[in-house]
Parts: C-alpha cells; sequence; structure tokens
C-alpha cells in the first residue's frame, strides 16, 4: 500500500509552482522536535530558523488559486496543468485534513504545504516563490 507521501509525490510529479520564476514541488516531511507546539515553531525550528521568524499562514485553496484556475483562452494544456493541481489540492485535503500552507521570507518565499500525518510526522509538500 502506498504511504501518503508517496502518493503526493506522484500527484505533485511534474507541477512546477508559476510566480515570477517556476519551481517545483517536491516532498517534505519531518519529525517536530516538539511535538506539542505549533506547526510553525516546528518548523521554523526543522529550518534552523530564529524563534520570532515571521511566518504567515495561508489556506490551501488559496495559495493554489491561481494554479487551479481554467481560464477560456488556455488551451489543452494549461487546462491539464489546472486540472492536476486540482487533483493534488483534493488528494492534500483528504489524505492530510490539517493542512495549510506556511510562508517563511519576502521576495524570495519559502513555501511549505504541510500538516500532521498519521504517524506524528509534518509533511507535505514545499516550493520557492519568487515575488517582486
Amino acid at each position: 500500500m502506498e504511504n501518503i507521501l508517496d502518493k503526493i509525490k506522484k500527484a505533485a510529479e511534474g507541477l512546477f509552482f508559476m510566480s515570477e520564476s517556476d519551481f517545483p514541488l517536491e516532498t517534505v516531511a519531518f519529525k517536530p522536535e516538539k511535538p506539542e507546539a505549533p506547526v510553525t515553531e516546528n518548523l521554523l525550528l526543522y529550518l534552523g530558523q530564529p524563534a520570532g521568524t515571521t511566518v504567515e499562514q495561508q489556506d490551501l485553496t488559496y495559495f493554489l488559486r491561481n494554479q487551479t484556475r481554467d481560464l477560456p483562452e488556455y488551451g489543452e494544456e494549461e487546462k491539464a496543468r489546472a486540472q492536476k493541481f486540482r487533483d493534488l489540492e483534493a488528494l492534500l485535503k483528504k489524505e492530510i485534513p490539517d493542512i495549510a500552507v506556511y510562508r517563511i521570507g519576502q521576495r524570495q518565499v519559502d513555501a511549505f504545504i504541510i500538516g500532521k500525518l498519521p504517524d506524528g510526522t509534518l509533511g507535505g509538500l514545499k516550493t520557492k516563490l519568487i515575488e517582486t
């Protein structure tokens, strides 16, 4: 039986998060150093960032809004890509009910789409955004 991260990796295969630059979506998982602490605190510990570093939390649907939309001028390739992102979003919500997006940084933003997995690890996807 496929584990959750394998399913997510397969669903994200070939997808790039479009921003000012396109970066791939990669799976990520780590044991929280402080299981009782919020995800933001454990994410900063995992990344070696100082406590107090600004972490912006977003809803997954809002974060993916530009990736999942279909525009009338889209060709078949763009429509297929948007559908693949919608399928990925549905899988993430089904498999990781408490999933959220955590954004760290400005201009070059590290984005983590993570939640608590059944074994207690934090996992999901990560990517980088360039915002100018």
